[in-house]
């Protein structure tokens, strides 16, 4: 089992995130891949969605607290955390709040600059993606654009120019920083 640290979507800036977040049931489907820091959308059910969506014009949700985090809990099993079950909830965080985040979950293969368009993979991990046109069909769901990696919590130097969309976090954990963003994919 991971530890509630190995999977993580911790906002650096931005506004207050109270309204813009849901708690939801998570589809029977994404319950093997809802750890926080993926993305997702609502289902015609209402349930949380891990991946990109085939419509590609579902909001995006990120996952704030999933299947790892001590504030989901199996609800049969009293108020003891246990892994998530069939009945698991997740707390996400709507994408049009306006907010820098950090996540663990993104594809380490990729190359990220400041301004690289995001996309999801079909595990909810952020990936990077090119957009040329928007209005050509088999356009990318957009659900983020890289901003830069800074941790001044721990004595790095925010204002680093060098510094790219990549870099540790307080738990000394790879993240991407980038700003939560959608524009639908068609």
């Amino acid at each position: 089992m991971a530890q509630a640290f190995d999977h993580t979507l911790e906002p650096v800036h931005g506004g207050q995130a109270g309204p813009l977040v849901k708690q939801r049931p998570i589809a029977s489907t994404s319950l093997s891949k809802a750890y926080a820091g993926r993305v997702g959308y609502l289902d015609p059910s209402g349930n949380i969605a891990v991946g990109a969506p085939t419509a590609k014009t579902q909001m995006p949700l990120y996952i704030l607290r999933g299947i790892e985090s001590p504030s989901v809990y199996d609800s049969l099993a009293g108020s003891s955390w246990v892994p998530v079950t069939a009945d698991g909830r997740a707390i996400v965080l709507v994408a049009t709040g306006g907010f820098e985040v950090q996540t663990t979950e993104y594809d380490t293969a990729g190359t990220y600059n400041p301004n690289t368009y995001l996309t999801v993979d079909s595990d909810g991990k952020v990936t990077p993606t090119v957009l040329t046109n928007l209005y050509a069909a088999g356009s990318p769901w957009i659900v983020g654009i890289c901003s830069i990696h800074e941790n001044a919590q721990n004595i790095d130097d925010p204002w680093n120019s060098i510094n790219t969309p990549t870099g540790k976090n307080a738990n000394r954990k790879d993240v991407l920083t980038f700003w939560t963003y959608f524009l639908p994919g068609k």
